[in-house]
């Protein structure tokens, strides 16, 4: 889908705030993002364009991409890249920054609904640090969140700023164990730090699942060695292999899902878990 100019003009702006003022030969990345700002603006033609930067081979070349964009000569342009500023998305979305505390996730959604950010929509918990001074979250250890998460495994939020009792701003970083997707680490320490995986149950529902030696193998791990001969899973079972943390499951994850969903259960894995691997 072709990106509208507002978005392509907010997404060149906020690319002077993560790009140097000076490559390494030199050339003003500022000025050429400024550039393709005014082609696109004003529409300009290519006879403008070489009018006005002919003298400079770099900054022409900038403003030519933005061209062959106006031109529908290259849709990739600008197409990975988020707006960084407030003041950008709140105009793109329709909702003012003062409205987004306490909707993380909707607004997620409507950031990435509206093209303003490329990625991913994901759930679960901040286990960053809280602001004494955060009136909605204040006190709380860690809290439910919902962010974006960027092609290259950035973290896309624009709403992190409701923990630390900042002014609004888009935080764009790594992340540094303070996004924790579907809850898997605070559940791993909650639920099962300490408990021991469940021992085949005969007497219980049994479910099968069509899977190969090397995701049984990842099963069997799963569960600390108590799968049965037969290969056959317990519900009490299945549970335990349905909320592991996908990270533990490794590249059988995708697989291990399919099963579980093929045998008419996948009711037992969570959404956020779901989403993370299948989708």
């Amino acid at each position: 889908m072709r990106q509208n100019k507002d978005i392509i003009i907010a997404k060149l702006r906020g690319q002077k705030g993560t790009v140097p003022i000076f490559n390494i030969f030199g050339d003003n990345n500022h000025d050429g993002i400024d550039a393709q700002i005014k082609v696109i603006e004003e529409e300009m033609t290519n006879d403008e364009i070489f009018d006005e930067w002919e003298d400079d081979e770099f900054i022409l070349d900038r403003a030519l991409e933005a061209r062959n964009w106006l031109d529908g000569q290259d849709e990739d342009f600008m197409s990975e890249a988020s707006v960084s500023h407030v003041a950008d998305v709140e105009r793109i979305i329709g909702i003012p920054s003062a409205e987004w505390d306490g909707r993380c996730y909707e607004i997620a959604l409507k950031c990435l609904e509206a093209g303003v950010v490329v990625g991913k929509a994901r759930y679960g918990q901040f286990l960053g640090k809280i602001s004494e001074d955060c009136g909605t979250f204040a006190g709380r250890p860690f809290s439910q969140h919902g962010w974006v998460e960027l092609p290259n495994g950035m973290i896309w939020d624009p709403t992190r700023w409701a923990f630390e009792a900042t002014k609004p701003y888009i935080f764009i970083g790594p992340n540094n164990g303070e996004y924790d997707i579907g809850g898997n680490t605070l559940k791993r320490l909650a639920y099962r730090n300490g408990m021991r995986a469940p021992k085949y149950d005969q007497s219980k529902k049994q479910i099968d699942l069509t899977l190969d030696d090397a995701d049984w193998d990842v099963v069997n791990a799963t569960l600390s060695g108590n799968l049965d001969a037969c290969r056959r899973l317990d519900v009490i079972q299945l549970h335990w292999v349905a909320t592991a943390d996908p990270k533990d499951l490794g590249e059988s994850a995708k697989r291990i899902f399919a099963a579980i969903k093929a045998a008419g259960e996948r009711v037992l894995i969570p959404i956020d878990n779901w989403q993370l691997v299948m989708e």
